[in-house]
């Protein structure tokens, strides 16, 4: 199973989104793919129109007590599974403060879905302790910004972190530009200018996520954009975003 948790400490840059969507677009290609919501507000949860009456098998549980099985696991579509999260994930996030080895529980779990091609971890805007075990269990760390003057206010704690779990473990990590709006000429040239150390080494997708207001309805109807506009900016991007990252 490849693993990829979609991260960043500062709010508003479109993580949850590209988490839920990506997640559905590998999918979609025939592979198993598995949602992980651990975020206690829920958002891909919400996202994806999951009620709380249906939900078998919350983060919260997987985080304290139950081992994962699919017999549990919510199915939102044909091999696309979903672990949503209830707002019971934070005291979930309380209880394991005080547990051996905290930062591997998740990882722990996950590897017993021996049938899952891709696993996308929603992370929530914090590094507590449920972000370091995303963070643990992950190959593939990506860290999408907007086109904002602050676009990388908190990076260098957010590196600091990664490399202290990371020790000795191989990780891709990846940044993704999201949001760009072409009328921002002055704001996008700003953003590239500060990411131009990430060019040289690989860290910098090529793949740009455009600005794209059907990404916001979709959001309000609760679906995917693929269900909600196949044929729009924000489809076409999500797939050369997870073409680029799992070609």
């Amino acid at each position: 199973m490849k693993t990829i948790a979609v991260i960043n400490q500062k709010g508003g840059v479109g993580k949850t989104a590209i988490a839920y969507n990506m997640a559905y677009c590998l999918h979609a290609r025939e592979n198993k793919t598995l949602l992980v919501d651990l975020d206690p507000s829920a958002n891909a949860t919400k996202g994806l129109n999951i009620s709380n009456d249906e939900i078998k098998l919350s983060t919260a549980d997987l985080m304290t007590k139950k081992l994962p099985s699919f017999l549990e696991i919510n199915a939102y579509d044909k091999n696309f599974f979903v672990i949503p999260a209830k707002i019971n994930l934070a005291l979930a996030q309380r209880e394991i403060q005080g547990k051996t080895y905290r930062e591997s529980i998740l990882s722990k779990q996950l590897n017993r879905l021996k049938e899952i091609d891709y696993c996308v971890i929603d992370c929530s805007p914090t590094l507590s302790d449920l972000t370091v075990n995303a963070i643990y269990a992950a190959d593939i760390l990506l860290v999408p910004i907007a086109y904002e003057d602050d676009a990388l206010e908190g990076l260098a704690d957010l590196f600091t972190v990664i490399g202290e779990v990371k020790e000795h473990h191989n990780y891709e990590f990846k940044i993704l530009r999201n949001k760009k709006d072409p009328r921002k000429s002055k704001t996008n040239i700003y953003i590239e200018n500060k990411l131009l150390p990430f060019y040289s080494n690989g860290t910098l997708l090529r793949t740009i996520i455009r600005q794209d207001e059907q990404f916001n309805q979709a959001k309000i109807e609760r679906k995917t954009i693929f269900h909600y506009a196949p044929h729009s900016n924000g489809a076409e991007d999500i797939n050369k975003l997870t073409t680029e990252l799992f070609p």
